[in-house]
């Protein structure tokens, strides 16, 4: 038996291995990696976990951010690995298995439609080793997009059993498996991704079938697993489907969306989707450009789409053609995004119709994994195809050697580990967990003001991060440190940045309508990311021109400097000159608070200095108050009536019982 085929009847140990050697090349220096959108998500994890478990995200002066709850179940997991082993190792052990679900799970589908070991193994390896996967899955790196490339061929293997035997077996491992892999869910475009290789196989079974009543029991099908699909995940599905339009769409609208459509599709069009690029990616700015600018990595990659090519033509009398091509076709033409042709038309009609559709802004990103699937299962024709028709001598050379350049040659960023660059393996300095303890030893609700201010939501430290503004995940205090693309919050945060950049004082007002407690001076904020930005040694001059601000104590590279007037914090706060009334609360979570309000002479105005949403709510023995209105041009207040002592309920309803 050939080596190409004792390895593909061995392919669960060659998994293993590969798995294996991946993790040890990108953790060989035992750090976390860390950067973009996902911040430090591994340095402390049971911080992350409490704040994510809530729809209400608690940083800034706050925001409904429904999308992270989808994560709790797999936070939940490393905060438990968390406890036994480094973070670093934590974080080692969740890619190995990413990785490891992903190749099993398009060795299963491939199985489930050819029955040939050496076409699933070689579907798996390039549905691993391909250059989509490598810049936009792992250099991307948003675990969510992680979580689905591994889960789409696995969830749609169970879909193509369920439907194929109707045993209830496999809508049970469904139920568990869309349990353990919910981060999917973390990115809301995979909901689509997930589900339009389901809609295709359904509605190309359901077109074959001449039976009426089979045609009938497979829609039946069909219609009860979307279901238990929305069944199973109906914990983050209702939040997101009533806070969505909350949180983000007055911050981007249809038009804006479409905007940032066409100013992404001039990376991808079809030129470029065909061999798995994208130009800014693989552009000049990138520090991978020499080596795909050269013509071996062109001659690879159009190797690969003659592979391809032979694999479509080669699979015609296949009965799973129609599937896969049709796939091939629906994952080019929307991945394309509005690159010709139609592009522009699609998708202004499909944001128009469908407003959620607008997740899909960067197509190629968001959906090209369902254009990648199919890819790999021809190339995996392909392969096997050209390997029948080669001598016996020849086969082996010639077709390892095809393997060999398009898995291992093109993508040797991700076999050495150069898919992550320098700044992606970070160490946080100790003296962040010293100036976090030092922080929480005072008591109160008092924020945090990140200084210099930044003009957006991106940083360079010194440490080797760079990515979102990481506080959030360094204290445990609120922070105003970055724009939050949110209403309210931003016009504030910008009229602070001007305040201080522009005007040179920081007013004292401000400080207190904000709850500000803390002043953090970072001299370890890499400078020069906007010109506009004062230096470390102006913003201190500017500290210590204001007299309600005080100096604390040095943390490495941290100052931090207290305002006096706000050192318990004042989250609740009575407007209305009501003399001698006493308010204090209790913090139950991010969405539940208890007001105890004593010696309440006469009506007065309840002051809380969370970001205003309509979906805050105040009540007295269960009666909602119903004057609720905004107050320092971002927090809640409501005017109330009732004397004498009582409690107020103060509850961010998302739920109806709640």
């Amino acid at each position: 038996m050939s080596i190409l085929r004792i390895l593909s009847k061995r392919w669960y140990l060659v998994y293993l291995f590969l798995s294996v050697f991946l993790i040890l090349s990108w953790f060989r220096d035992r750090k976390i990696l860390a950067a973009g959108e996902e911040g430090l998500l591994f340095y402390e994890p049971q911080r992350i976990l409490n704040i994510y478990t809530h729809t209400w995200y608690e940083t800034g002066t706050g925001y409904p951010m429904p999308v992270i709850l989808p994560r709790i179940i797999y936070l939940s997991i490393v905060s438990l690995l968390d406890l036994f082993v480094s973070s670093w190792i934590a974080q080692a052990v969740i890619f190995f298995i990413i990785l490891s679900v992903g190749l099993v799970g398009m060795y299963l589908l491939s199985q489930e439609f050819f029955q040939k070991d050496f076409i699933s193994f070689v579907s798996s390896l390039f549905y691993l080793f391909n250059l989509y996967t490598q810049s936009q899955v792992w250099n991307r790196f948003i675990t969510a997009g992680m979580f689905g490339w591994a889960f789409i061929p696995f969830f749609l293997f169970l879909f193509v059993k369920w439907i194929g035997t109707f045993k209830k077996k496999w809508i049970l491992i469904s139920t568990i498996s869309l349990l353990f892999i919910s981060n999917t869910f973390g990115q809301p475009s995979n909901v689509i991704t997930l589900l339009a290789p389901v809609f295709v196989f359904i509605v190309l079974t359901f077109v074959s079938e001449k039976k009426a009543e089979v045609r009938y029991k497979e829609m039946g099908g069909f219609l009860a697993f979307f279901l238990f699909f929305i069944t199973v995940n109906i914990w983050w599905i209702y939040p997101l489907t009533k806070l969505g339009e909350s949180s983000f769409s007055e911050v981007a609208g249809i038009n804006e969306n479409y905007d940032t459509l066409r100013g992404t599709s001039i990376y991808f069009p079809t030129g470029e989707i065909l061999f798995l690029r994208q130009r800014f990616l693989f552009g000049s700015s990138s520090h991978w450009y020499f080596f795909y600018a050269s013509y071996v990595s062109k001659i690879v990659s159009l190797i690969i789409f003659f592979i391809v090519s032979v694999g479509v033509l080669a699979s015609r009398t296949q009965k799973s053609w129609r599937f896969f091509i049709s796939l091939f076709i629906v994952g080019w033409f929307v991945s394309k995004g509005s690159n010709p042709p139609f592009g522009d038309i699609f998708f202004k009609f499909l944001f128009s119709i469908f407003p959620i559709s607008t997740v899909l802004r960067n197509p190629w990103e968001k959906f090209g994994l369902v254009f990648v699937l199919p890819y790999s299962i021809f190339f995996a024709l392909g392969v096997n195809f050209i390997y029948q028709k080669l001598k016996p001598k020849i086969r082996e050379v010639a077709v390892g050697g095809i393997l060999f350049l398009s898995c291992g040659v093109l993508v040797w960023p991700m076999w050495t580990g150069a898919v992550y660059t320098k700044d992606v393996h970070v160490r946080v300095p100790l003296y962040y967990e010293e100036a976090n303890e030092f922080l929480n030893s005072f008591d109160g609700s008092g924020r945090i003001l990140m200084l210099p201010m930044i003009a957006g939501d991106g940083v360079k430290m010194s440490w080797d991060y760079g990515g979102i503004e990481p506080s959030e995940f360094l204290f445990d205090k609120p922070a105003i440190s970055k724009i939050l693309r949110t209403k309210y919050f931003d016009d504030i945060y910008w009229g602070l940045h001007k305040e201080l950049n522009v005007d040179k004082k920081i007013e004292s007002q401000d400080l207190e309508d904000l709850d500000v407690a803390f002043l953090i001076l970072r001299k370890d904020l890499v400078q020069g990311l906007d010109k506009n930005d004062l230096a470390v040694e102006e913003v201190r001059e500017i500290i210590l021109a204001n007299k309600d601000i005080g100096y604390l104590k040095d943390f490495g590279d941290l100052e931090i400097y207290l305002f006096e007037p706000n050192k318990g914090g004042s989250l609740f706060e009575v407007l209305g000159g009501n003399e001698g009334i006493e308010i204090s609360y209790q913090k139950f979570s991010p969405t539940k608070y208890k007001v105890f309000v004593k010696n309440s002479t006469k009506p007065f105005t309840l002051v809380f200095k969370n970001t205003y949403y309509d979906f805050w709510i105040a009540r007295i023995d269960e009666e909602e108050i119903k004057n609720h209105f905004l107050v320092y041009n971002y927090a809640n207040a409501w005017k109330i009536g009732k004397t004498g002592d009582y409690t107020i309920d103060i509850v961010f309803r998302v739920w109806p019982w709640e």
